[in-house]
């Protein structure tokens, strides 16, 4: 199944409960790391968060105004440098930061019923629009989800 060049992708069942259950893990995880850190080391990764969310309304405006048409694997995974630049080179902050980021965008997806980026979760709440990039990890999942859907659907009718 293809994503619709037009529409943004719901997430089922099966996908919101992993993303919830993955987002809750990865939150889970850097509450247990910050728990012996100082107030500065938290405004830094608070900061840093902030930072990554303004990105990815950039890029989300920029993805939806100008290049709508780029493929929705390759848009998720220029997408996704810019978090794993900040992970690898911004040390304790940035690797807390940018897990707290991406485990929060998970929780939000699973809240909205979003498919596609997870990256992209803030943003679409701040600007009010839903990306068509997909997720590398848990489109495959909402495609096979909605296929199944699908078919069980076609099987219940006369």
């Amino acid at each position: 199944m293809t994503l619709n060049k037009n529409a943004e992708r719901q997430a089922r069942i099966v996908g919101r409960t992993l993303r919830l259950a993955l987002g809750i893990a990865l939150i889970w995880l850097t509450i247990e790391i910050m728990q012996d850190q100082n107030v500065g080391f938290y405004v830094r990764v608070a900061a840093v968060i902030v930072l990554l969310a303004a990105l990815y309304s950039a890029i989300l405006f920029a993805v939806n105004r100008y290049a709508s048409n780029v493929n929705p694997w390759l848009g998720a995974a220029l997408a996704l440098v810019p978090a794993a630049l900040v992970y690898v080179l911004g040390g304790a902050v940035g690797r807390v930061a940018t897990v707290v980021y991406i485990g929060v965008s998970l929780v939000l997806q699973a809240a909205r019923g979003d498919g596609g980026c997870e990256v992209m979760a803030m943003p679409a709440v701040l600007l009010g629009r839903g990306t068509r990039l997909a997720c590398l990890i848990l489109s495959p999942v909402d495609w096979a989800e909605e296929y199944v859907a699908a078919r069980l659907a076609r099987r219940k009718q006369p």
